[in-house]
């Protein structure tokens, strides 16, 4: 696990206490911390603004200075990886195929210059802790790499259900931040069609819901946008 110093104004780190192997796997003990948790569908504007305060800081991170190669956009894997999905959701039918062409426009455009920032592997509201003095800790941290507008749309499109935070939460990240919109659409049609994929194997209604909403996203980054406030909800 790359090491970086907690230097940061709004974010905590986890330090690790503790490294051991066993059953050929590696373990990792981090500290315990006590504070204020958050589900997906938080409805917590200062966490919107606080997530974003969080990316800012670790964009002023050397990616190169910490992981050899990291900087580095594996954008071969990813393009199979949504082709994949593709051709799942054709068979669950959230899709019939037709939009094929539009999706490989789309990945061609975003696919060429991506900002790759250290994070843990699953950025989003229920993943954090907000501790006693305001300060957020990322937990699950293990200091691997995403395209910045990769991790700055999942949580957008994971709270679905608040339009009024997501509105927040894409406002101040649009302006704060040295986003591109290509990669923005990009990034939700390939975050979209993967967790409308997995939702509508659920079987719920809860989780047949999601997917529906998830699949309007995946059509909304097909016809375009120029901000994420125009599709909220």
């Amino acid at each position: 696990m790359p090491r970086v110093a907690n230097n940061f104004e709004t974010l905590v780190i986890p330090e690790l206490a503790e490294q051991f192997n066993g059953d050929d796997r590696t373990y990792l003990l981090l500290p315990y911390y006590s504070g204020i948790t958050f589900d997906f569908n938080t409805k917590d504007i200062n966490l919107a603004n606080q997530l974003v305060d969080i990316v800012d800081e670790l964009l002023s991170i050397d990616v190169e200075s910490v992981i050899t190669g990291g900087s580095n956009f594996d954008f071969q894997t990813f393009e199979a990886g949504f082709w994949n999905f593709f051709d799942q959701a054709i068979k669950i039918r959230l899709i019939d195929g037709s939009e094929k062409q539009v999706c490989a426009t789309i990945l061609e455009k975003g696919g060429t210059i991506q900002k790759m920032v250290i994070i843990n592997g699953d950025f989003n509201p229920r993943n954090v802790i907000r501790i006693e003095n305001n300060q957020i800790v990322l937990i699950d941290w293990n200091g691997i790499v995403f395209p910045l507008e990769h991790l700055l749309t999942y949580p957008w499109l994971l709270n679905w259900q608040n339009p009024h935070w997501q509105n927040q939460y894409a406002s101040k990240f649009e302006n704060d931040l040295p986003i591109n919109i290509d990669n923005v659409r990009m990034h939700l049609m390939n975050i979209a069609l993967q967790r409308a994929v997995g939702e509508k194997g659920h079987g719920t209604p809860y989780a047949d819901a999601m997917a529906q909403n998830h699949i309007k996203n995946f059509f909304a980054s097909l016809k375009g946008f120029k901000s994420l406030l125009e599709i909220s909800g």
